[in-house]
């Protein structure tokens, strides 16, 4: 109620509003869509996605323990923290029609939120997509990977890449330029183009609920331990 409210008032206001997923900007993933809709690679069978960091390494010189991050009370969690991930999905494969997920927490950390996240999904086309995230594991891993009728699609967030591997051909990698400040870059030029050049925010407030509605679709179902619709 409270939220339909809000965004009647932004409406109204003409306020211009971005939701700050940022991984939208990636040049991989940019690159990524424009192949899956080119047809390329055939239609999607399978889609695995993972995002698997260390908690302790993201912030220098800052505790892990008193971090957003580690807080319950603050919406800490690897499921929120890390649902850049649930957002790119979204807009690379359509809505997600339902989910059967599993939180757990490693005690690794000695931290109250979950730490690792295992969700099934299946959107309204078809498509099957697994997705793990993981801010407990030492080792660093961004991945999409795309299993197609016509081959294999990879792209690699950490080292800014997309591996083709098209029927039995040669497997094919294609480097991007590295840069962990560009797509933060890009999302701010692209706020001011919105508020300068009336350009269309590409992550909106009704984007970022729908995210937020996936997001407790796969609280749901790890809390009762069966498959949860995603609320429209």
């Amino acid at each position: 109620k409270n939220t339909k409210k809000f965004l009647e008032i932004f409406k109204k206001k003409k306020i211009v509003g971005l939701v700050g997923y940022c991984l939208r900007y990636e040049t991989t993933l940019k690159k990524f869509k424009k192949i899956l809709e080119s047809k390329d690679f055939g239609n999607p069978l399978f889609v695995k996605i993972e995002s698997i960091s260390y908690l302790p390494n993201w912030r220098k010189n800052i505790d892990y323990r008193h971090s957003v991050s580690a807080s319950k009370k603050l919406g800490g969690g690897v499921l929120l923290e890390l649902s850049h991930e649930l957002d790119y999905l979204r807009w690379l494969f359509g809505e997600v029609k339902n989910v059967y997920a599993k939180l757990t927490n490693s005690n690794t950390l000695k931290i109250n939120v979950e730490d690792n996240a295992e969700i099934i999904l299946e959107t309204y086309s078809g498509i099957t997509i697994l997705v793990n995230l993981n801010f407990s594991t030492k080792s660093v891993s961004r991945k999409c990977i795309l299993s197609g009728t016509k081959g294999l699609l990879e792209a690699d967030l950490i080292n800014n890449s997309l591996l083709f591997k098209k029927n039995n051909k040669k497997t094919k990698i294609q480097f991007f330029k590295k840069s962990n400040d560009l797509k933060y870059e890009k999302q701010i030029k692209h706020f001011f183009e919105c508020i300068e050049r009336n350009k269309k925010p590409l992550v909106n407030f009704r984007e970022g609920l729908k995210t937020l509605k996936l997001v407790n679709a796969i609280k749901l179902s790890n809390k009762y331990n069966r498959q949860f619709v995603v609320a429209k």
